[in-house]
């Protein structure tokens, strides 16, 4: 059997899709203060953390994380 691995995304891209999705959540919430950003355990709640990191960079609402 063939172990070939194929990469999807780089590590730029991963970031370019983590800021992204940051601004389309920003673009798409009109009362920020009254959003929750989650994260499934087991990759997810890591990914939460980006966005809400990057989200953070990008607006004056402050994400605890």
């Amino acid at each position: 059997m063939d172990n070939k691995r194929t990469e999807l995304v780089d590590s730029s891209g991963i970031l370019n899709l983590i800021k992204r999705i940051s601004h389309e959540i920003l673009e798409s919430s009109s009362e920020i203060k009254n959003l929750a950003i989650l994260g499934i355990k087991s990759r997810g709640d890591f990914i939460a953390k980006r966005v809400a990191s990057e989200i953070n960079k990008i607006s004056s609402v402050e994400f605890s994380l």
